[in-house]
């Protein structure tokens, strides 16, 4: 396996400070990714295509890490894609299609497709040809490819490009709905946070002279990586005026009720779907815009009865069942954890996690493995099923609303009688939702 190290090659010269930038985009990619709780090992690529096709295809930084030869050509065969793209989306854009249905009105392009629609549809062309070229045209085989928005500096038309490394890429958990209506959408969080990077390169790509420097930080980078990935879980759930969503869940979970944390689980779905049981309709809906209204409705939920809201309007009390398909990718559930904490799950999976505004991946405080590893290690009498028994109580600690201690001990009835009177001490008994025998 050849790895990016090794590659090195000749400069390319695009408009003197491209290395700088380049630079920056690198940076702000490593700085933002750390934060958010992943390793990923960002490098960055500037890529320019001359306008005329009749020049060379320019590469920054001063490595060999891609074969040219199949870059060629590429705008002309993004335009091609795109003029397919624009037949399919509307029959009024083929003269074709006009012809068979003779008589019968056309609106104009613009009532089919505003312009701005058009000019996203182009550029999500481009880089999606940009993305399949360079993955046959890189000379290395341990990275995963993201594309920028192109711009036009000068004579060529230049592309910010972020390869990070794959195989932590691959371990990360992913929404397998990669598009919403017919663009591209983050399937993790750490992927909005790379597509934001991308976002603010080609802005300072945009200037009328080129900076050297991207003007954001990672802070910034992240919060607006984690509205792109919760508007895009909204917008998956049926609502695509999710806006202020994410602003909304820091202000209900940094407010406190009656002194106490906020505590509590929304289910992000659309009234009506099948798999959503509601059981109390509200007749006046609640606004997530509004905190105080808001932390009420929460201060409702309970085990089994949860906040259902649309992702603007909170409709009323129930609770997502068990019928619920997964691979529908219709329903999330966000779970107000602390003060000032929530995270956003998808089935059994969490993707999110804020905390006082500070948006990184969930980790697990204990990961199961290690538990039951260091369960054996100290108690080597101890047996696998006692090792589950014992994560399942860590567990259930983790779960409470206030401050838990677990002691496990080889000889818990004289542990608990040295504890006394400040202790009680019960009859050996299984903790759980249903008594059973030890």
């Amino acid at each position: 396996m050849r790895s990016m190290e090794a590659v090195r090659g000749e400069a390319a010269s695009l408009w003197g400070d491209q290395g700088e930038l380049r630079w920056s985009m690198e940076r702000l990619a490593d700085e933002s990714l750390d934060r958010a709780g992943v390793e990923l090992d960002p490098r960055g690529f500037l890529i320019g295509f001359p306008l005329d096709e009749s020049g060379a295809v320019l590469i920054e930084p001063e490595r060999n890490a891609f074969d040219v030869e199949p870059l060629a050509g590429l705008l002309a065969r993004a335009d091609a894609l795109f003029a397919e793209r624009r037949r399919t989306t509307c029959p009024a854009f083929c003269p074709e299609a006009r012809s068979v249905q003779a008589g019968a009105p056309h609106p104009a392009d613009e009532e089919w497709h505003p312009e701005h629609y058009l000019t996203a549809l182009l550029e999500g062309c481009r880089r999606q040809v940009l993305l399949e070229a360079l993955d046959t045209a890189a000379r290395f085989d341990d990275r995963r490819l993201f594309v920028g928005m192109s711009v036009v500096v000068d004579d060529h038309r230049v592309f910010p490009v972020l390869a990070v490394s794959s195989e932590p890429w691959a371990e990360l958990p992913k929404l397998s709905t990669t598009t919403i209506d017919g663009f591209a959408a983050a399937a993790c969080f750490p992927e909005a946070v790379i597509d934001d990077v991308l976002r603010a390169a080609s802005h300072e790509l945009d200037r009328k002279h080129p900076v050297s420097l991207i003007g954001i930080d990672a802070g910034a980078v992240l919060r607006s990586a984690a509205d792109t990935f919760v508007n895009g879980c909204a917008s998956r759930a049926g609502q695509e005026f999710a806006l202020g969503l994410r602003d909304a869940l820091d202000a209900v979970s940094a407010q406190t009720y009656e002194g106490r944390a906020s505590l509590g689980t929304l289910v992000l779905a659309q009234p009506g779907h099948g798999a959503v049981r509601c059981d109390v309709a509200f007749e006046h809906e609640v606004a997530v815009s509004v905190p105080r209204a808001f932390r009420k409705a929460l201060e409702m939920t309970g085990p089994g009865f949860e906040l259902l809201c649309d992702g603007r309007k909170v409709y009323g009390l129930g609770t997502l069942e068990d019928s619920y398909d997964p691979a529908g990718e219709r329903c999330f559930t966000v779970r107000v954890v602390g003060n000032g904490s929530w995270e956003l799950w998808h089935a059994t999976t969490p993707f999110l996690r804020v905390d006082n505004g500070q948006p990184t991946l969930p980790r697990d405080l204990v990961d199961a493995d290690t538990f039951v590893h260091t369960v054996r290690r100290v108690f080597p009498e101890a047996t696998d099923q006692h090792a589950n028994i014992l994560w399942d109580m860590a567990q259930a600690c983790i779960r409470q609303q206030h401050g838990t201690m677990l002691v496990v001990h080889p000889d818990a009835r004289a542990e608990g009688e040295r504890l006394l009177p400040q202790a009680y001490t019960v009859e050996p008994t299984r903790l759980g939702r249903t008594r059973s025998t030890p």
